[in-house]
Order: C-alpha cells, then sequence, then structure tokens
C-alpha cells in the first residue's frame, strides 16, 4: 500500500471522521522523535512503510534514528494518524503501550531508574513529564491507603486519543512495577471510557499493565497501595539521580517549557474560586487577551476549551467530595442555572451529578 493508499484509508475508515490539519500550525518542536520512532517500528511490522507513517510531515525514515531531534506537535500528530490509519487496529494503543520503556522517556527515563523510592520517582514524573510534550497534565495525591497518579489531557488528540491513552496508563503501570522488579498487588487502572468492543480487549490490557481495569469512570487514573511509596529500590543510584535531575532541569529551561503556557492557564482556571472571564484570565498570566487567544489556537484550543477542561476537573471534585448543593456549585463554576451545569456533568461523564455524588460516597 502506497501513501496514497494510506490518505484514502484515513478518509473512508469506518466511523472516524477524515483527518484535518490544525486550524493554526503547532511548529514549536517539543516532543522527542523516539517516541515516534516506536509507533513508526510497530508499523513496520505490520507491513506499513515508514514513508507511508511519515507523510506529511517533511521528515525521512533516517530522521527517526537522531536521538536530538525534536518534533512538533503537527508533525507528531500526523505520524500516529497516519499509523493509526493504515493499521486499522482499536487496540493499537496495547501494543505501543508495551514496547514503551525507561530509555524512550529521555534523560527522564533515566531518572526514574535511579530513583531511592516511588514516591520520588513520581514526583520526578509530575515534574519533568512536560519533557514528552504538552499533551498531557500529570500529577498525583495520596488519598489515604492509596496513591494516585492522575492524568488530564490537555491538547486534543482527536481519532488517536483511544491510542495514547491506553499506551501511557500502560507503559506508567509497567514502569512502577519494573522500578520495584516486582508486581504491584491490588493496583487498578481507572479509564473515563468504555471498553472497546473488541475481543480480548479488557484482558489483554488487564494483562500488559498488570493492574485491574475499569472503565467508565469520572477520570483517568492509576492507583496503588501507598505502602509501597517509601521502598527502597534496587536501582537507586544517589548520584545518578542527582546528575539526571539536573539534566531534566537543564532541559525544561531550554526548551522554555519550564512552565508551559497551558499547564498555566489550567492552574488558574483550577485555583478559581469562580470561573475568570477571558479578561481576568489573560491578567493572571501576564498577557493581553488577544496573545492569550493567540498562544492557545497554537494548540488547538480555545479559552472555551480550557474553560471546559477546568470546569470538569473542579465539578468532579465538588460533587464527589463536598457535600455543597449544586446550585452552588453551578454558580461556582459560572453556569447560569443547575440544568446548565447538569447537562455539562452528563456530557462529561456519561451520568448525572446526583448518580456521581451518590456512587463517590457509597
Amino acid at each position: 500500500m502506497n501513501a496514497n493508499d494510506h490518505d484514502a484509508a484515513r478518509q473512508t475508515r469506518g466511523s472516524h471522521a477524515p483527518f484535518r490539519r490544525p486550524p493554526i500550525l503547532r511548529q514549536t518542536p517539543v516532543i522527542p522523535v523516539y517516541l515516534a520512532d516506536v509507533i513508526v517500528r510497530i508499523a513496520e511490522e505490520r507491513g506499513i512503510p515508514a514513508n507511508a507513517c511519515l507523510a506529511g510531515t517533511g521528515l525521512a525514515p533516517s530522521h527517526l534514528g537522531t536521538n536530538d531531534r525534536l518534533l512538533s506537535l503537527d508533525q507528531a500528530q500526523r505520524i500516529f494518524e497516519n499509523v493509526w490509519y493504515a493499521a486499522d487496529d482499536p487496540t493499537l494503543g496495547l501494543t505501543y503501550g508495551e514496547r514503551l520503556r525507561p530509555v524512550h522517556l529521555g534523560v527522564m527515563g533515566m531518572a526514574l531508574l535511579a530513583a531511592p523510592t516511588l514516591r520520588a520517582a513520581l514526583d520526578c514524573l509530575v515534574r519533568y513529564h512536560r519533557l514528552l510534550g504538552p499533551a498531557w497534565s500529570i500529577s498525583w495525591t495520596q488519598q489515604g491507603a492509596e496513591a494516585v497518579v492522575v492524568m488530564r489531557r490537555v491538547v486534543p488528540l482527536g481519532d488517536t486519543g483511544r491510542l495514547h491513552t491506553d499506551a501511557w496508563m500502560i507503559a506508567f503501570a509497567r514502569l512502577l512495577a519494573s522500578l520495584r522488579e516486582k508486581p504491584i498487588s491490588s493496583g487498578r487502572i481507572e479509564l473515563d471510557s468504555g471498553a472497546l468492543p473488541v475481543a480480548d480487549y479488557a484482558w489483554r490490557f488487564a494483562g500488559l499493565s498488570g493492574f485491574e481495569v475499569c472503565f467508565d469512570r469520572p477520570a483517568q487514573q492509576l492507583c496503588f497501595p501507598a505502602d509501597i511509596l517509601d521502598e527502597p529500590l534496587s536501582g537507586n543510584s544517589p548520584a545518578a539521580f542527582r546528575e539526571s535531575v539536573a539534566r531534566c532541569e537543564e532541559f525544561l529551561t531550554k526548551r522554555d517549557i519550564g512552565e508551559d503556557l497551558l499547564s498555566m492557564v489550567m492552574r488558574h482556571l483550577r485555583a478559581s474560586v469562580r470561573a475568570p472571564t477571558l479578561e481576568q484570565l489573560s491578567a493572571a498570566c501576564g498577557m493581553s487577551t488577544r496573545t492569550l487567544e493567540r498562544r492557545l489556537s497554537e494548540f488547538g484550543l480555545t479559552y472555551r476549551d480550557a474553560l471546559d477542561h477546568a470546569r470538569r476537573d473542579r465539578a468532579l471534585a465538588l460533587v464527589g467530595e463536598t457535600t455543597l448543593a449544586f446550585v452552588d456549585i453551578a454558580e461556582m463554576l459560572g453556569y447560569s442555572d443547575v440544568s446548565s451545569f447538569s447537562k455539562s456533568f452528563k456530557r462529561w461523564t456519561g451520568y448525572t451529578p446526583s448518580v456521581h455524588r451518590g456512587g463517590a460516597t457509597s
């Protein structure tokens, strides 16, 4: 199959929408090339030529072997969509996640391998995950007897969203177990989407990750017993850890994403007692409204998109973790009435605030 055949496949594949370029080219190099190299190698094993995977990116197969090369969001998204449509396999993310190793995480991967404890490794992951690109926001907390790692989509990923979600959940679950050099009992992966209607999908997901997998949950998170957080790791190397962390800091500075725009915007939106206006958000970010809108558009986002992400996160917390009346929550989130809030909540989660609160407290 040649490149034209793959373009045609993109246009006609099942129920997926045709490939569309983002309205604003996102050309800032931020994504390590080795993350794309892994998916291209998988494609080649399935008979899809590397040139077809790279169509429309301006890249040649030889560029994939350049360790210090960074891809733009445009280039990376095009590669993954090329492979996604050509492979015609909804479980592609499972294979990709299985193939990802610490070495594919670059200097951050080296820091994780040398970390003294899982707690230190998680702190490192949260601090430096942006070295892998700005598509995700990762955080972790200790909630009673559990450690909870939360992944939030920040940049729209289109049809490949499921691929990336499955892959990174599997990759991080396997990473934690590999750092311990033994399985993690009672681990759980929660996804905000349903199980794919593919034979053995859920079974494969659980087998590859080593964690129980739960679908149709409010958020995407990885949970495991907190009592293993401070166990000494056999790979602990204080000198290597310090050196790798220092290099991570250096790379963050060089790429100018120490606190990237998306993280800053989401931080202000989540911290606001009431939803800020575009003008208020722009002022908090230290720029004009026009500049903020332009910079968000470079990621294919609008102020409304960012506000929707933040509202969803706050709504889940306020409904599930407080006893505030829904009318008060609606007002706090900037809705004119409870009905509008309830409609948005159901769009985000698939069920009403009442059902979510009942499930969270049962």
